[in-house]
């Protein structure tokens, strides 16, 4: 951006010149003066704007990194739930279709009984 202020800056003078404006002139230096405060202004922005988008990127990242952590979280703690309700576990009567024995009578002593196996899923 420098290099693209000094070229304008150059053009600047060749203008000044054709019109036989001296260089050292009020108004010349006023010219320049005013090109340069804006270009600054110009570069001073620009910069301001690259430095807030690389922060901009670098919290994205972070949030991302934390969604990714959470949704690790939920799962591990969802496979625990499943794992601690035995619906993970190979001998588990639900997982294979099967509704739990009937009402049971603390007077009953029969053994309970999967109601699928007398339809014939066991």
């Amino acid at each position: 951006m420098r290099r693209q202020t000094q070229g304008a800056l150059q053009n600047i003078d060749a203008v000044l010149a054709t019109t036989g404006a001296t260089d050292g002139s009020p108004s010349s230096c006023a010219v320049k003066n005013r090109f340069s405060e804006l270009s600054d202004e110009a570069r001073t922005t620009a910069t301001s704007n690259i430095r807030m988008q690389a922060q901009a990127d670098k919290n994205a990242a972070v949030l991302y990194a934390l969604r990714a952590v959470n949704a690790i979280n939920a799962a591990s703690r969802n496979a625990q739930q499943l794992d601690v309700l035995g619906l993970l576990s190979a001998g588990d009567q639900s997982s294979r279709g099967c509704s739990p024995p009937g009402p049971t009578n603390t007077t009953e002593r029969e053994p309970a009984i999967c109601q699928c196996a007398e339809a014939g899923h066991a």
